[in-house]
Parts: structure tokens; C-alpha cells; sequence
């Protein structure tokens, strides 16, 4: 974990909460989800992209693309960010797995 971060428990990328906000879009009880997203916010630190981040991007993209490995671009996004600050990614979904030089934890 690069320093500057371990005092931090939430550290999603931009990304995340963009997704956050499409499921609230979506979800039945809106103000309910709405709510959550706030309370994360309150606690989180927020992760924005640079330059860094662009190309930490391009080249994981570029290793699973010559591994036959696609993912969904916003997943590639979230593990570049991880991957650029050495901070492990907790999630579900496996295909992360594919990516060299990032840790997953079981979410």
C-alpha cells in the first residue's frame, strides 16, 4: 500500500460511485440507496484520476486484450486505480483475478 493511506478503511475510485449512483437510479427505495451513497461519502476517501491512472489503464487493458481476458472497461478502470496506489481491491467478481499485480480481497 503506498503511503498516504493507511489511516483509510473506504477508498473507491470515481468510478465506483458512478456505478453507486446507477444502481440508486435504479433501485426501488431511491432515498433509502441515496442515503447509503452519502454515509460512504461521508467516511470514504474518493480516488480521482491522473495522468498515472491513464496509463495504468491502458496497460492493463493491453495485458488482458493479449490474454484473451476482456472485462468490462469500468472494472478496468476501478483495478487500475488499485493498482496504481498498491491498494488491495475488495469485490465478488472473479475476472479481477486476471490482472497481474493487484491484490483482491473476498468481499
Amino acid at each position: 500500500m503506498k503511503k498516504g493511506f493507511e489511516d483509510a478503511s473506504v477508498i473507491p475510485p470515481w468510478v465506483v460511485l458512478g456505478e453507486l449512483h446507477y444502481g440508486d437510479a435504479r433501485a426501488q427505495r431511491r432515498a433509502e440507496q441515496l442515503a447509503n451513497i452519502r454515509e460512504l461519502l461521508r467516511v470514504a476517501t474518493l480516488l480521482l484520476p491522473d495522468r498515472n491512472t491513464a496509463q495504468c489503464y491502458g496497460e492493463v487493458k493491453a495485458e488482458l486484450a493479449q490474454a484473451g481476458k476482456p472485462i468490462p472497461d469500468n472494472d478496468i478502470w476501478i483495478a487500475s486505480v488499485a493498482r496504481q496506489y498498491e491498494l488491495p481491491l475488495a469485490t465478488r467478481d472473479a475476472h479481477f483475478r486476471f490482472i497481474s499485480r493487484l491484490t483482491t480481497l473476498g468481499w
